[in-house]
């Protein structure tokens, strides 16, 4: 895999960096005309805030097989064509700390290559703090246990993260509406498009629940769909640094 592959992909791969990096800039369709809208025509719902700090589970599907099947049109899971895998996870954030964390149950977030080779089968952890962002295995990977992804500085989206995409469209997910929202700018970009929903009637604690966020991978598309949005501070012990990720190498990318 590219370098310059790799590097897109991880800037969508989680929460973790994604909307740190995402410009304000017009939209457009991709080819087949999935996702063609104008932001000028339609008219936009109000755009929720992401909460300060919350915990959340999800599940993830990821397809298995390269193709061009856009997770805005799993009804939840992909057409029969489409191969692909589950697995599960969680993620903590907290604004004021800079700092979240994904944890991957099953397998790490499929951007290393094909899910169906199990040496990208290994279950990794995210984690975010002090403006570095850490890769840390869980099982044996091509990665040391602990390294460091990239050289650039990382933190978590902001709570206005939703000022950097377009109004796409609402539907209904798992029998509740939904608003999708989505960036699509580049159709040379490998990243693009990828987008995130929030269900505009179920609220915690004043804030939109979040419902799935959905992003390119190495075979296709993955989505994640959220569930047991809490919103609270994670405990501090989430954002300590495991002792084998002090002077952590590089993972090599980036």
């Amino acid at each position: 895999m590219s370098r310059s592959i790799l590097s897109s992909a991880f800037v969508l791969c989680s929460l973790l960096v994604i909307f740190a990096f995402v410009p304000l800039i017009t939209c457009a369709g991709i080819s087949g005309g999935k996702l063609k809208y104008s932001k000028q025509s339609i008219k936009e719902p109000q755009r929720p805030l992401l909460a300060p700090h919350f915990t959340m589970k999800w599940r993830i599907v990821a397809s298995t097989n390269d193709n061009s099947s856009i997770p805005l049109d799993w009804h939840p899971l992909p057409p029969k064509n489409v191969k692909y895998m589950l697995g599960t996870g969680t993620t903590y954030y907290d604004w004021s700390q800079k700092a979240m964390l994904e944890v991957y149950d099953d397998y790490c977030v499929p951007i290393f290559g094909p899910l169906t080779d199990k040496i990208n089968q290994f279950r990794c952890n995210f984690l975010n703090v002090n403006l570095t962002s850490y890769l840390i295995s869980l099982d044996p990977s091509p990665f040391p246990k602990c390294c460091v992804f990239g050289e650039q500085v990382f933190h978590p989206p902001e709570p206005t993260f939703l000022n950097n995409m377009f109004y796409n469209s609402s539907a209904a997910l798992f029998g509740k509406p939904v608003d999708w929202w989505v960036l699509d700018t580049d159709q040379n970009d490998p990243a693009e498009p990828f987008g995130y929903g929030f269900y505009p009637k179920d609220q915690v604690s004043g804030y939109q629940t979040p419902a799935a966020f959905w992003f390119r991978t190495v075979d296709g598309f993955s989505i994640q769909y959220f569930k047991d949005f809490e919103v609270k501070k994670p405990d501090p012990s989430v954002w300590k640094l495991p002792s084998y990720c002090v002077n952590a190498p590089s993972c090599g990318y980036l």
